[in-house]
């Protein structure tokens, strides 16, 4: 699949532009940023919370993001929708990150 970088205006005027792309969660649409070397694809605990999951209670792992900082995350496969196409993926919740 391939997918166009979106251009946004940035809140000093400038664009820049970025890897976002529109995936399904149940009935819920999300840009969301591609880190196509990310182990996991991670995701705010009260999406999580949202589909109906009980967060906490996935596999607990430890991991660390791009700026060094270590954060616990809740592993769950959920299905998502990308480009039209259905795929079932094991995906980290936290509640540690923005």
């Amino acid at each position: 699949m391939k997918f166009k970088y979106i251009k946004l205006l940035t809140t000093n005027g400038k664009f820049v532009e970025l890897p976002l792309i529109e995936i399904g969660l149940n009935n819920l649409y999300y840009l969301c940023l591609i880190d196509s070397g990310a182990e996991f694809c991670y995701f705010h605990g009260k999406i999580g919370e949202l589909l109906g999951l009980n967060v906490k209670q996935g596999r607990e792992i430890k991991s660390r993001g791009i700026t060094g900082d270590d954060f616990t995350a809740y592993l769950h496969k959920i299905r998502i929708k990308i480009g039209g196409w259905d795929y079932e993926i094991e995906v980290g919740f936290s509640y540690e990150f923005l």
